[in-house]
């Protein structure tokens, strides 16, 4: 089921509990002894607890934050995160 496909563009939730999304930026180094940077998010519920971290979505910085504009400013239940990027990385 494609979670994303409910998410309209441009259209907003103005409810005031929506999770608030943040990017990332992580430095991995692998077992090729490669160096490289990942993007991910962090979802924060409105008093500040972490709903939901993801640290390596993406290499590109341009997809992760496509993937933050569009669910910022819905309403996103934290059990859902994971199948949103799941959909975006399809």
């Amino acid at each position: 089921m494609n979670v994303l496909a409910n998410i309209k563009p441009g259209a907003k939730n103005i409810s005031s509990d929506k999770i608030v999304f943040e990017l990332t930026v992580s430095h991995v180094d692998d077992f090729e002894q490669m160096s490289y940077t990942t993007y991910g998010i962090r979802a924060i519920y409105p008093g500040g607890e972490v709903a939901a971290y993801y640290p390596d979505i993406s290499v590109s910085k341009e997809f992760v934050q496509e993937f933050i504009e569009l669910v910022s400013g819905h309403y996103v239940a934290a059990v859902h995160i994971h199948d949103l990027i799941e959909d975006f990385l399809s």
